[in-house]
């Protein structure tokens, strides 16, 4: 093992699969003796700078890159980078398609890799698709629904002229998707909202996929305060025709 300090250009980078955490600032860049150069394992975010703290092993690059990384815990679609690099042939790739700022977004939102195999579809609609999910505050669920939305809207003929507003996008989505059922939900909730809820529980009628039902959603802190809103919630009267609309 060598200690040096290397200018960017000294070093070869092809490693590179884009690490979503930084790497820390107290550690030097890591890299292997290759042929005639040396490269690079870990710190790939110092990649164009100069001056750099360097750590030189004296072992071969491809065996200690993926022994190092197979050990540390990546995002699913880091994951798919890292796999990539090492030629290891994964379902999925053709989400490395797909701009790496997006790819770092999805990421960050914990999106399982089973509801994005539907972005496979949507590519040719990448360019405008991209930048509203950027700029755009969605939950996981959300991004969830709208790319399982979008893939069934444009199989089924759909264009983006015609999948796209920029108000209320999700319900508009679901109002072409599922129309019948759009506006029944609409109906639900206004019926929710009607029932005269105890102080401090907030509800609404709230659709995942095929099921449906009533949200809940209230905060106890004490013994007492659970027996007396169950005791509350016991004698409100919820019909059943909510059901059957």
């Amino acid at each position: 093992m060598e200690f040096k300090i290397l200018n960017s250009s000294e070093l070869q980078w092809e490693l590179n699969f884009h690490p979503t955490e930084p790497w820390p600032e107290i550690i030097p860049v890591i890299a292997c003796k290759w042929e005639n150069g040396f490269k690079v394992i870990a710190g790939f975010d110092r990649m164009g700078q100069n001056h750099l703290p360097t750590i030189i092993l004296a072992r071969g690059p491809w065996i200690t890159f993926n022994r190092y990384w197979q050990e540390i815990p990546l995002r699913p679609i880091e994951r798919i980078r890292f796999e990539n690099k090492v030629g290891i042939d994964i379902k999925g790739q053709h989400i490395l398609a797909w701009p790496l700022e997006f790819q770092i977004y999805l990421d960050g939102r914990q999106i399982p890799l089973k509801n994005l195999h539907p972005l496979e579809y949507l590519q040719p609609w990448m360019g405008e698709l991209v930048p509203v999910f950027l700029t755009s505050s969605f939950t996981a669920s959300e991004v969830r629904e709208i790319i399982e939305l979008l893939c069934d809207l444009k199989l089924t003929g759909f264009t983006w002229e015609q999948v796209y507003v920029k108000e209320n996008w999700l319900g508009h989505l679901k109002r072409i998707r599922f129309p019948k059922t759009y506006q029944a939900d609409l109906t639900r909730e206004e019926k929710v909202q009607e029932i005269p809820w105890p102080r401090g529980i907030r509800a609404k009628w709230e659709r995942q996929g095929d099921t449906a039902g009533i949200s809940i959603q209230t905060k106890v802190t004490t013994p007492l305060e659970w027996d007396r809103l169950r005791d509350v919630i016991s004698r409100l009267e919820i019909k059943r025709d909510l059901w059957d609309l």
